[in-house]
Order: C-alpha cells, then sequence, then structure tokens
C-alpha cells in the first residue's frame, strides 16, 4: 500500500460538504452584519484590474475526517506446547476463558506447569549463569508479572527468585536451581483467549504436544484503500469510540494499539463473519489544523502553482489549500488568525504571490 498522500498546497483537494456549509453560512452573517460586502480602495500591490469587493472570511477547525474500510492482518491461532511426557493429572481448560502467562493451568504427574509467554520459545533448560535470547525474553515476561526484574541475558540469582515467588504463590515448589523445559507451558506473545481445548484431564501427553489452541489474533490494521486527496499530517484510526495512532498510510501495528482495536465489536464481528462484514472506521487528523473559508475566486495560483489570497490591506499571503467544494476554499497558513479577516473576493489572472 504505497499510494502516495496528497500534501497541503497540492491542487485543490475535496473536503467535508458540511464544514463547507457551516462556515460559508457564518461567513454571510458576519458580512450582513458589517454592512455586507464593500468596495475596496486599491491596495498597493493589487492592478485596477485586480480591484475588487472584499469580504469577511471566517475561521474555523478542519479534522478532515474520512470513512475507510479496516483490514486486520490476522495470525491464525496459536497453540499452547508442553515439553513433558506423562498423565495430564491436572487441566483447568474450557473455549473461551483467558489463559494468562504466570499461571498453571495444568499438570503432568502430578507436577505444575508454569504457562509462560515469551518472544523465543523455550527450548531448554536453563542452568544458572546461561545466557542467551531465550533467557532475555524470559526475563521480559518474568518482569511484566512480578517488577522489577533486570533483563541481562544471563539467568541469574534475581530470576531464579522471581520464578521461585511465582511456584510459591501457585502453591508449589521450585527447587532450582536448573528450569527444566518440561515444567513450562510455552505461549506465544499476544495469545490469550482459548479457542479449543485439545486435551483431556488422565489423558497420556508427550513432549511437544499442544494442550490448547488459541483464538486467531490480529496482528495489524490498514485501510483497505485510502482516500483520496488527504490533508497531509499526523493521524488517527477511531473504531466503536477506540482512538489509536495510524501511521501516514493509516498503518497500525504497535502492540498497545493493535490489542485495543482488537476489543472492539466491530473486529470481533469482522472475525467471526470471516471477513463478510467490513470493518469501518474514521481517519482523521490528530489535531484539528486552523482554517479559514474564502471564496473560490480568492484564491490565485501562480506559474509555479504557489496558491495565495490578497488582504485588504493589499498584502499577498501564501497559502496552502487543504479542501474545496460550494464554491468556497479552505486555506491555511503559518500563523491563520483565529478571527474573520477581510480577503479580495476576486483577482484577476496577473495577480502575482
Amino acid at each position: 500500500m504505497k499510494r502516495r498522500l496528497a500534501r497541503i498546497g497540492e491542487g485543490r483537494p475535496s473536503w467535508s460538504t458540511a464544514l463547507v456549509i457551516a462556515l460559508s453560512l457564518a461567513a454571510t452573517a458576519a458580512a450582513a452584519a458589517s454592512a455586507a460586502t464593500s468596495q475596496a480602495t486599491r491596495p498597493a500591490g493589487i492592478s485596477k484590474s485586480q480591484t475588487g469587493s472584499t469580504v469577511l472570511a471566517t475561521p474555523g477547525q478542519l479534522d478532515d475526517k474520512r470513512q475507510v474500510e479496516l483490514v486486520p492482518e490476522v495470525r491464525e491461532g496459536a497453540k499452547a506446547v508442553i515439553a513433558a511426557n506423562g498423565i495430564l493429572t491436572r487441566f483447568d481448560c474450557h473455549t473461551g476463558m483467558v489463559l494468562r502467562s504466570g499461571s498453571f493451568p495444568a499438570a503432568i504427574d502430578g507436577k505444575k506447569l508454569l504457562a509462560i509467554a515469551t518472544s523465543v520459545p523455550m527450548w531448554r533448560d536453563l542452568t544458572p549463569g546461561v545466557e542467551g535470547k531465550d533467557v532475555r525474553a524470559l526475563q521480559r515476561a518474568l518482569g511484566a508479572l512480578r517488577p522489577p526484574l533486570r533483563v541481562t541475558g544471563r539467568f541469574d540469582s534475581a530470576t531464579r527468585n522471581h520464578i521461585r515467588s511465582l511456584f510459591k504463590a501457585a502453591g508449589t515448589k521450585w527447587r532450582g536451581p536448573m528450569l527444566e523445559r518440561e515444567l513450562l507451558i510455552w505461549m506465544p506473545p499476544g495469545s490469550s483467549v482459548v479457542a479449543s481445548c485439545d486435551a483431556a484431564l488422565g489423558q497420556p501427553v508427550q513432549n511437544g504436544s499442544s494442550v490448547l489452541t488459541f483464538e486467531s489474533t490480529a496482528v495489524a490494521f490498514a485501510p483497505k484503500t485510502l482516500p483520496p486527496n488527504l490533508v497531509s499530517g499526523e493521524r488517527v484510526i477511531e473504531v466503536d469510540g477506540v482512538r489509536v495512532e495510524a501511521s501516514n498510510l493509516g498503518l497500525v501495528s504497535e502492540r498497545v494499539a493493535v490489542s485495543r482495536l482488537s476489543k472492539t465489536d466491530a473486529f470481533r464481528t469482522w472475525l467471526e463473519s470471516d471477513g463478510k462484514v467490513p470493518m469501518a472506521a474514521s481517519y482523521a487528523l490528530a489535531k484539528p489544523i486552523p482554517v479559514v473559508s474564502v471564496p473560490a475566486g480568492a484564491v490565485h495560483f501562480d506559474g509555479a502553482n504557489n496558491a495565495c489570497i490578497y488582504v485588504s490591506d493589499g498584502k499577498p499571503i501564501r497559502v496552502s489549500v487543504a479542501g474545496s467544494s460550494l464554491g468556497r476554499s479552505l486555506v491555511t497558513w503559518d500563523g491563520a488568525p483565529d478571527h474573520p479577516v477581510d480577503v479580495v473576493a476576486r483577482l484577476s489572472v496577473d495577480s502575482e504571490c
């Protein structure tokens, strides 16, 4: 999705008709209150052919909100895998339950197993002093459960104490100092809701067996297509009242933001319908920009496609066109006022910016 976004000042993009009408009505009311349109004296810098009436242009705010259809990127349901052999003597599992990292949902031959979600699978036994990415991932997971824990990448005494406290809280003991892989149920990060239980109490299990499957989870969201002529600036996506930051291409991939969107009714409906029910969202500027509504004829484009307007004192102001419709344009510039301003209503083709 490498579609180029229109930037402020490029051409004459369309924008919200409702905002145009509101500002137009405000401009009309303000003009009527101040004797409507008045004949301007010829300001310096404007030729006789350029001299015309002035109008009272009104300020406003533009968020450039557009409606889009979001397409989630989904990871198929991951599996919780054990590394032990024996009989399943305890198994707390049912469809729809939330399995949390740090819990003890199962036991094999009477030994409770710790479920842990790490970015790197726990692929080996950990002995004191051993180092590696798996140790670092384990420390991050343990630190999220019982902070603080320094991430050193070394299976040190602080890490072992964290593990010991988890087993103690579950009513069991971990002798240590080696952490056997068979005492763990590895969970992929981001997985939590159980879709199916793949084992049963009293069943023999083997190293590598899947005991349950998680529901599919979203890893990113992006608009199916981007609206044309977007006003440039930082943007947000909003779904069911949940507002998150998005990239200039509408992509939402930050973990917390994805998690928040994944909890909306819109995503749940999309998932349950296998994508047949569109996931509707709004795509708007994170911070509305100040704009001034002027007649379309008050905006002049020179040979270099620079846009400007003339205020009643004859000074041209270089502007960017944020939108246009119904014979009016929304323009903005650095220092755009928050009060009405008189502008020359129509300029001739020989005006300069």
